[in-house]
C-alpha cells in the first residue's frame, strides 16, 4: 500500500517547509507501521517498543507518553495491552513509588530486531540516490528547529 501525501503549494518557503515536514512524518511513519502490522503491533504499540528500544536510558510511563505524544491515560492502556502480551514490564523507580520505569522483555527482543531491519528498510527505500552531503545538511536544520520544541 503506497500512502498518497496532499500537495500543499505555498508560495512561502517556510510554510512550504513546515508541511514537508509533517506530511513526510505521516507518510514514513505510515510506511514502517503498514511493516509492522505483520507483528501484530498497531501504529502507537509500534511507537513505544521503538522509543523503549532506541533510548540510551529507562524511561519512566510520563516520559514515555510526552515522547508519542500522548496522554497518560492512553499510554497506560496501551502500557496494559503490551504487559498483557509479556513485552514490556513496569519496574518502580528507586526513591520514588509513584514512578515505573518502563522496560522491555526478552519475549519482545526479537520483534525489536524485526521491527529495526523492517525500519532500515523503509529509511534505504526513500533515501536512496540522497548524499551524505545532503542529509547531513538537512539533519542540521531539522536539529535546530527540533531543539526549539524543548524535546
Amino acid at each position: 500500500m503506497v500512502v498518497k501525501l496532499p500537495c500543499v503549494e505555498s508560495r512561502d518557503i517556510a510554510d512550504a517547509f513546515g508541511m514537508a515536514i509533517y506530511e513526510i512524518s505521516r507518510g514514513w511513519r505510515a510506511r514502517v507501521e503498514e511493516k509492522t502490522k505483520q507483528m501484530g503491533l498497531s501504529g502507537a504499540a509500534s511507537l513505544v517498543v521503538w522509543s523503549l528500544a532506541a533510548s540510551s536510558r529507562p524511561l519512566t510511563q510520563k516520559e514515555l507518553a510526552q515522547h508519542c505524544f500522548v496522554e497518560g491515560p492512553s499510554m497506560a492502556r496501551l502500557l496494559d495491552r503490551l504487559e498483557a502480551k509479556g513485552w514490556v514490564r513496569r519496574a518502580a523507580v528507586p526513591g520514588d513509588r509513584r514512578k515505573n520505569h518502563i522496560l522491555l522483555t526478552d519475549k519482545c527482543l526479537p520483534c525489536v530486531e524485526k521491527m529495526v531491519a523492517q525500519a532500515h528498510e523503509v529509511r534505504d527505500e526513500l533515501l536512496q540516490g540522497i548524499s551524505e552531503e545532503q542529509l547531513g545538511a538537512a539533519l542540521a536544520v531539522l536539529r535546530i528547529v527540533r531543539s526549539r520544541l524543548g524535546d
